[in-house]
């Protein structure tokens, strides 16, 4: 829950000043706790509201992060729990649309599968359906310089729009 490290193996706290079990149980009810409240919150009012909720859970990291995975990742990453987290229809519709533009390479629950947001959510016999995607950096940047790229970005922009417009005007069977 309260990470150590950072993707490139360096520590993310100096020395002596990691938090212990104490500053860690402080840290719960006032972060961890409030913000999964208020995803449940929201989950419920637009279920209430369309019958039925849809919850993006969207991340972007290096390409390569040899602390976690080996070799390069797939630019466009989708995770269904090994489609567990959403109705078959949704996860299928929302690859095609990330699938269409073949300058991007995609995957569907490789190695990002879905975390605990998409994991924990993603009920669709409850008509709650959650997705992950994880995006290469390189896509829309300079991971070496970690410098944005404005026309890297608006070519995924195209894509990043037809699979939200995809997410927005799907509704279950």
């Amino acid at each position: 829950m309260v990470p150590e490290k950072l993707f490139d193996g360096n520590p993310l706290y100096k020395v002596g000043s990691k938090p212990d079990v104490a500053e860690l149980k402080r840290r719960l009810p006032l972060f961890w706790q409030p913000y999964h409240q208020k995803l449940v919150e929201e989950l419920q009012l637009i279920k209430e509201q369309f019958g039925y909720a849809i919850l993006l859970d969207a991340h972007s990291i290096r390409s390569e992060v040899p602390m976690l995975f080996e070799g390069t990742l797939s630019d466009l990453n989708l995770g269904s729990n090994a489609g567990t987290s959403a109705d078959p229809g949704l996860i299928s519709a929302s690859f095609k649309a990330l699938s269409k533009n073949t300058r991007y390479s995609t995957v569907l629950d490789g190695r990002f599968r879905g975390g605990y947001i998409t994991r924990n959510y993603g009920q669709p016999h409850n008509n709650i359906h959650a997705l992950q995607l994880e995006m290469a950096q390189s896509v829309y940047m300079y991971e070496e310089t970690a410098l944005y790229d404005q026309a890297l970005a608006a070519e995924v922009s195209v894509v990043l729009r037809e699979f939200t417009s995809t997410l927005l005007h799907w509704s279950p069977s």
